[in-house]
């Protein structure tokens, strides 16, 4: 509460009436806003406010809305991240499967670490596993996309469909390819 005039006064929610021209009739909408809060201000110290009210259990304190919105932002980040875990595997698939003379360590090394990001995703999130060929679909859709603009191929080259299963992705060795020989950049001589 805050004090005004020597009185207590308490916040008061903010109504307002928007008003919105239809071609037929007049459509009013109540929003109903709530003063400024410390979530609205400062996330950080709201987190560490709403932990520290958590840990000494005073759950009717809690900001129940702002929590529950986090909560669901947490898990469509985890959903998100594996997606691109996913799409990064399928681009370098792709890139060693369509171009393999042009493969480099550094697209076995990004395979790799995608793998691992992919099993350690659905080992931390097993509840993701049932949205895995959803989101193969998803992301195998913008790794053909960059793939064509990496690699200089028409978008047309590639399959429409991902031509891989979640399983095929993680096997070891499918980015078996031919190899270009990688030299060593010239050093400039140090001499004057």
């Amino acid at each position: 509460m805050k004090k005004g005039n020597g009185e207590n006064m308490k916040k008061k929610a903010v109504t307002k009436v928007i008003r919105v021209k239809r071609p037929v009739s007049r459509l009013s909408i109540t929003v109903r806003s709530s003063p400024k809060t410390t979530y609205d201000k400062d996330f950080y110290k709201w987190s560490l406010e709403q932990s520290m009210i958590l840990k000494k259990g005073e759950y009717s304190k809690l900001d129940i809305d702002n929590l529950r919105e986090e909560i669901e932002a947490l898990g469509r980040s985890e959903k998100r991240a594996l997606e691109s875990f996913l799409k990064i595997l399928l681009l370098h698939l792709l890139k060693c499967k369509y171009q393999p003379e042009y493969k480099t360590p550094s697209w076995d090394n990004s395979i790799k670490i995608q793998r691992y990001n992919i099993t350690k995703s659905l080992e931390d999130n097993p509840s993701l596993r049932p949205l895995v060929n959803e989101l193969i679909k998803r992301a195998y859709y913008s790794a053909r996309l960059e793939a064509s603009n990496e690699t200089s191929l028409n978008e047309k080259i590639f399959p429409v469909n991902c031509p891989w299963t979640l399983e095929e992705c993680m096997a070891g060795e499918s980015t078996s390819g031919g190899r270009r020989k990688v030299r060593a950049p010239k050093r400039k001589s140090s001499r004057k």
